[in-house]
């Protein structure tokens, strides 16, 4: 129903009331009875990333959409084409597993500016040493670290499938799925499927 597509999108819809810290405001695609939960801001530095401060009435309040200019966004983000996005000249001025590609390459637009999102077409466009995992002539793929064993993840990591990947690429998670994805001496707990030290 629409109340689940806003959650799946990162809102919480509530009845009467509001979550603390948030103002309930109305929306028209959710069901009549219910509100969306918005955080109020007074800049886009009180939103979290690729939210934009829109005033509504007395209140400005943190939406993914509708930014008229910059100014509405958190520093270091730029609003294109009414979104707020971290903008990039290079892939390592993304965070780990957002790849640094034009807007017109992820969206059917003809905006070139070239931000920072959680996809990716190649390994160049990557930071650090993250691939691209995943992405075919059709799809997109995701920046991953990839790893041939537990060994090159942080302690307490798995190297593990990658989801989706057509290249075979293994990558370093929390998850382990079978005991081959831990260090020597470790078993993967079906419990907590994560890697357990032997005894």
């Amino acid at each position: 129903d629409e109340a689940s597509v806003l959650e799946a999108v990162g809102f919480d819809v509530c009845g009467n009331g509001a979550a603390d810290g948030s103002l309930p405001v109305g929306v028209t695609a959710a069901p009549a009875s219910e509100n969306q939960c918005l955080t109020t801001c007074d800049d886009g530095n009180d939103c979290v990333t690729g939210f934009g401060c829109i005033p509504a009435g007395d209140q400005g309040v943190c939406f993914p959409s509708g930014c008229s200019d910059s100014s509405q966004c958190r520093s270091g983000e730029e609003c294109i084409l009414g979104v707020c996005f971290d903008t990039c000249t290079s892939p390592n001025a993304c965070d780990d597993g957002l790849g640094c590609l034009p807007l017109n390459e992820i969206f059917a637009v003809d905006n070139t500016d070239t931000i920072c999102f959680d996809v990716c077409q190649n390994d160049d466009q990557c930071p650090g040493t993250q691939v691209c995992a995943g992405e075919t002539a059709e799809t997109l793929g995701t920046c991953i670290d990839e790893c041939a064993d537990a060994t090159e993840c942080a302690v307490g990591e798995a190297c593990v499938d990658f989801d989706g990947a057509s290249g075979g690429e293994r990558e370093c998670r929390a998850e382990c799925v079978e005991t081959a994805d831990c260090r020597d001496g470790e078993t993967c707990s079906e419990e907590t499927s994560t890697c357990v030290g032997a005894g």
